[in-house]
């Protein structure tokens, strides 16, 4: 479902997307955060691109960087269409608008 309801009382706020962002959270540090930070370090340090200063600094600086990434190529869409139909049956059915569907299941 997508919502256009932006106004939301603080009730559904606490049912809906505090969940949501939990659920986001879980999912980063399972299966992204931990190599991401790995790779970071790693690859910094073999091309001498780390600097003196906290191991939090280098943790910020980590995340910051993928806020960088480019995103949103035709290439982009593709890949995030195919991995909405396959892992989660969802059909993204516009390439500008959020647009939805579910995707009916044979029985």
């Amino acid at each position: 479902m997508i919502r256009s309801d932006f106004d939301i009382s603080e009730e559904d706020y606490d049912k809906i997307s505090i969940p949501f962002g939990n659920a986001l959270d879980e999912y980063l540090r399972d299966n992204f955060i931990y190599d991401w930070m790995a790779f970071y370090v790693a690859k910094g340090y073999q091309m001498d691109a780390l600097f003196e200063g906290t191991l939090s600094g280098v943790f910020n600086a980590a995340i910051d960087s993928v806020c960088d990434i480019k995103f949103g190529s035709t290439e982009d869409i593709e890949r995030l269409k195919a991995i909405l139909k396959d892992k989660y049956n969802l059909l993204l059915t516009s390439d500008t608008h959020l647009e939805i569907e579910e995707i009916p299941t044979r029985k």
